[in-house]
């Protein structure tokens, strides 16, 4: 049986690796089908387990080293095996899986964290205001008491269901092809939040104005500078359902007369 690959190295060091390099044979005849297919499976574990673990460095540096000699079965030498390759990446991947239960409960503390400090803390400063009816300095009739509220509640509402959005889609429990639908986007628990509540505001913005016209159930999104409370739906909406939210102002267009 012809030799393919001499060498399969950790780039862009063994200490840091992120990628696995196939190091072909001088000379070797054209790749298999089916080893080239095995070989991409392998590349694309490797990408899985660089991104999941991008902060974990010790962790991923064990991971690709199992990677490593799981790959090197199966296609270096003149005795690979791609059989053998297979079942050791099966049995990788369910390593790869263990160790993801570290980084989503990691991810977790994160986002409770957010929770807490971008959700709860301004929902309750917003309620202490309404309440004291802004404690004698504001009109809470006016535009602007409406607008001071929404300023606390949009970034509260966006905070509470990205945290509830995350929840909800590890509660499926983790197999290996759900493992980057803990961050599908690749955003870091922070980056995620500062990114919806940007976009809750100019959702906002253009609610104020009827520039569109939402509804959720049977309450008009457009009525928040009248029912204050509304922003907090408005933040929500947006964290729950981003790519809706993103499709209705990708839709917007302005028209000439």
């Amino acid at each position: 049986m012809p030799s393919y690959y001499d060498e399969i190295t950790l780039s862009p060091s063994v200490d840091n690796p992120r990628r696995l390099v196939f190091v072909a044979t001088p000379g070797s005849p054209r790749l298999p089908e089916e080893l080239l297919l095995l070989r991409q499976e392998y590349e694309q574990t490797a990408r899985v387990v660089s991104v999941l673990f991008e902060d974990e460095k010790d962790a991923r540096k064990d991971l690709f080293l199992v990677l490593h000699v799981a790959a090197d079965r199966g296609f270096r030498g003149e005795n690979f095996n791609i059989e053998d390759g297979r079942l050791n990446l099966s049995s990788t991947r369910e390593i790869i899986v263990d160790a993801a239960h570290k980084a989503r409960d990691r991810l977790l503390r994160q986002y409770t964290t957010i929770l807490v400090l971008a959700g709860l803390l301004p929902l309750g400063l917003g309620f202490i205001l309404s309440f004291n009816k802004g404690f004698g300095f504001l009109d809470p009739s006016s535009t602007l008491f409406s607008w001071i509220l929404a300023a606390l509640w949009i970034p509260a509402g966006a905070a509470v269901c990205v945290w509830g959005d995350f929840v909800l889609r590890m509660q499926a429990g983790l197999s290996y092809d759900r493992l980057l639908n803990m961050d599908p986007s690749r955003w870091r628990p922070v980056q995620r939040l500062i990114i919806t509540i940007g976009i809750s505001f100019i959702f906002a913005y253009l609610l104020a104005f009827n520039a569109v016209q939402v509804g959720v159930g049977g309450l008009l999104l457009n009525d928040f500078t009248k029912t204050p409370t509304l922003a907090f739906a408005i933040g929500g909406t947006t964290g729950l359902a981003f790519a809706a939210v993103q499709d209705i102002l990708f839709r917007i267009k302005p028209t000439t007369k």
